[in-house]
């Protein structure tokens, strides 16, 4: 049987090193699922969500950066809802925070340093479920946690592709299948969600609903599909009312600049190869550096000689 998490007091977690207060975080959470608690505070967060809502568009306001709503094609619904949103860095919560108008919970990924600073403290009260996704135990919990959340009247944000998009060329990275098998599960429907940002100026797109309910377990790929695409038009929806730049306008270094944008928002936490690390790794899909690197290591025998043969146009030699 498992054993139930001992309360270690806040002044003795604030002096905890961080491995060890998130392995701690870790089992507190799955004691908590595994002794059937209930979330606690829903009404009351709902309550505090839209002051905290209000404080952060105070802040936006004091700090130059501009919220614009592409178009709200959001359906009223009595079902629980799952916000899917694309994910361009840290913002991207504050923004959506703003953007929904509605309470809900936020599924966050590697809390980390959120454990004891104030962004972190602003997530708990306004509800979240922390997930270490380096844990396969810690990430069940999470999701069956989510699903109790939906099931118990609470809604959930969540970034299906797991990572920042620090890409060139995709819209919207490969999605993880755990928000279409929580909607399917708990019986939510899905409103896919597009931001993007340039400089201080914030684009959201929010989408039609799809109801889960039209999907079986089985389908869970499929919908995953499906909720990529939508989330791709979005983008270019966003794109589209941007308005067309001239080629010519473009830097020839933009994709370093591109990623540098990414690397001011990070800290001691977070770095590039997190990034790389949590997205979805589709295994039929390798980058040339990967290829490069399983080649290397590559041992010559009977059944890849083939490779090795000068007659073959794909041949390593």
């Amino acid at each position: 049987m498992e054993m139930t998490q001992k309360h270690i007091s806040f002044l003795r977690r604030l002096r905890m090193p961080p491995k060890e207060l998130e392995r701690y975080y870790r089992k507190r959470r799955e004691s908590d699922f595994r002794e059937n608690k209930r979330f606690s505070g829903i009404v009351l967060r709902k309550r505090l969500h839209y002051i905290l809502a209000a404080g952060i568009a105070a802040e936006h306001f004091f700090c130059g950066k501009k919220l614009h709503i592409i178009s709200d094609k959001r359906t009223k619904t009595d079902k629980p809802v799952i916000y899917a949103s694309t994910h361009i860095g840290w913002d991207d919560a504050e923004i959506n925070l703003r953007a929904i108008q509605k309470p809900f919970y936020f599924f966050v990924g590697d809390p980390r340093g959120l454990y004891r600073n104030l962004d972190g403290l602003l997530l708990y009260i306004n509800g979240a479920i922390f997930c270490d996704l380096d844990s396969k135990t810690d990430r069940y919990v999470a999701k069956e946690s989510s699903i109790r959340l939906l099931e118990q009247g609470g809604d959930l944000c969540i970034y299906p592709e797991g990572a920042w998009n620090i890409t060139e060329n995709q819209p919207v990275m490969q999605l993880f299948n755990g928000t279409a098998e929580m909607a399917i599960r708990a019986g939510a429907e899905i409103v896919p969600i597009a931001v993007e940002q340039y400089g201080k100026e914030y684009y959201v797109n929010l989408g039609k609903n799809i109801d889960s309910s039209k999907w079986q377990l089985e389908q869970k790929q499929e919908l995953t599909d499906l909720l990529r695409d939508k989330l791709a038009a979005l983008k270019w929806e966003i794109w589209e009312a941007r308005g067309i730049v001239r080629r010519d306008t473009i830097p020839q270094n933009y994709g370093e600049i591109f990623r540098k944008g990414f690397e001011v928002q990070m800290d001691a936490e977070y770095s590039m190869n997190d990034i790389w690390r949590t997205y979805f790794h589709n295994k039929a899909n390798a980058s040339a550096a990967e290829v490069s690197e399983s080649m290397r290591r590559l041992k010559p025998c009977l059944q890849n000689a083939f490779l090795f043969d000068k007659r073959n146009a794909g041949g390593l030699y």
